[in-house]
């Protein structure tokens, strides 16, 4: 359960990474209905709490509640003391979408108002843009798990990827277990490259970021210089369910694809 980590968090017996994935990864959110709108560009939704027109809550404040019984009691509560209850609300929302959209106006998000204080939690200030890469992150892993049409888009539109590199600067790489080819180790969270880490302890060490189109250009440069043909394994270690790896060919399409984008995009 969603609250149930955040309680283990406070008793420190989960990790912020931890709590963030848990909650970004929660598909059970009820939101304004205006924010799942926007977060999920649907119109329609299983559940909508009609409350009110109107809201006297803080206006840079979003309020997420894990089921629809906590946003009644908020709304009721909300009404006692103010007169005025909730907007209307819309759910399930998955975490992804809610978090990879939260607004730049937003001061704080605020899970579960109506709980007790082991229950509430409070996102503000660069917690929230931590908030918003975790929702980035999270969505492309569904990208790929589910290998959605826009899988590559996805992949080359990321701009947090992890990655290994060695004391010059160049991607860190693993050799395939037959020697065929050699992989460039990428990771969408970090919780992922400490999970590595703890596998390939005392071997890899310096990390770090790239965009997508960083990445493919990254590696198409290496086959360039020589290096050798590279291929792609994301979050080898967990905690995503596990993926095949991106052959070279894979990559060097992406790396293309990466080139022709931005050629595009300095000429419009």
């Amino acid at each position: 359960m969603t609250l149930e980590v955040i309680r283990n968090y406070r008793g420190n017996r989960a990790t912020h990474h931890q709590l963030m994935r848990r909650l970004v990864t929660f598909d059970g959110w009820y939101v304004p209905i205006d924010v799942a709108r926007r977060a999920t560009g649907r119109a329609n939704f299983d559940t909508v709490c009609m409350y009110g027109d109107t809201c006297r809550h803080p206006a840079d404040q979003l309020w997420l509640f894990s089921s629809a019984e906590d946003a009644m009691k908020a709304h009721e509560q909300t009404a006692a003391h103010t007169g005025h209850g909730l907007a209307p609300y819309a759910g399930p929302v998955a975490g992804a979408e809610v978090f990879a959209s939260l607004s730049r106006q937003l001061q704080a998000v605020v899970i579960d108002i109506v709980g007790g204080r082991e229950d509430k939690w409070v996102i503000e200030g660069p917690a929230l843009d931590v908030a918003r890469r975790w929702g980035q992150a999270v969505t492309v892993e569904k990208a790929l798990h589910s290998c959605s049409d826009d899988v590559f888009v996805a992949m080359l539109g990321y701009d947090d990827y992890l990655v290994f590199e060695t004391m010059g600067g160049s991607l860190a790489t693993a050799p395939a277990a037959d020697g065929s080819a050699s992989y460039v180790m990428a990771f969408t969270a970090i919780d992922a490259v400490e999970l590595a880490l703890m596998r390939y302890t005392g071997t890899l060490r310096k990390i770090a970021t790239r965009s997508g189109r960083e990445l493919f250009a990254d590696i198409a440069e290496a086959g360039a210089r020589g290096d050798g043909e590279l291929g792609l394994v994301i979050n080898l270690a967990g905690p995503t369910p596990p993926m095949l790896p991106f052959e070279p060919a894979v990559c060097s399409h992406l790396a293309e694809l990466a080139r022709l984008l931005d050629v595009e995009l300095r000429s419009a």
